[in-house]
């Protein structure tokens, strides 16, 4: 298999991580830069440094924030291509566009004889 493209994640929120963990369990030796748009969270990449490198190489980015608020004040930062990152466990019925992100299952309820696992 080859090696994943590096990840570019948008946005440096608890939702960026849990796509982080995502894009990790597809790919467990990806390497995955946060981008944060102010440039105030520590060991993230300000838009300027983001862009630089997604010159310089073979890439792939996704946003990572879940606030809507966010996602709109960035949305004209990101770059192509997109990443779409489905994690393993998750049941797809019908097409996942570019960008997308499918978080794991299963559902809030449990089904009589089911077991809770760990991820």
């Amino acid at each position: 298999m080859s090696q994943a493209p590096l990840l570019f994640i948008l946005g440096p929120s608890g939702h960026a991580h849990e796509v982080a963990a995502y894009a990790l369990a597809l790919h467990p030796d990806r390497t995955i830069r946060f981008v944060d748009d102010h440039g105030a969270v520590e060991g993230c990449l300000t838009l300027a440094a983001y862009w630089e490198q997604a010159q310089s190489g073979r890439y792939e980015s996704v946003m990572g924030s879940g606030r809507c608020e966010v996602r709109r004040r960035m949305r004209d930062q990101i770059r192509p291509p997109f990443a779409t990152i489905v994690h393993p466990s998750a049941t797809i019925m019908g097409e996942v566009g570019q960008g997308c992100i499918i978080a794991p299952g299963p559902s809030s309820r449990r089904l009589p004889g089911s077991r809770t696992t760990s991820w």
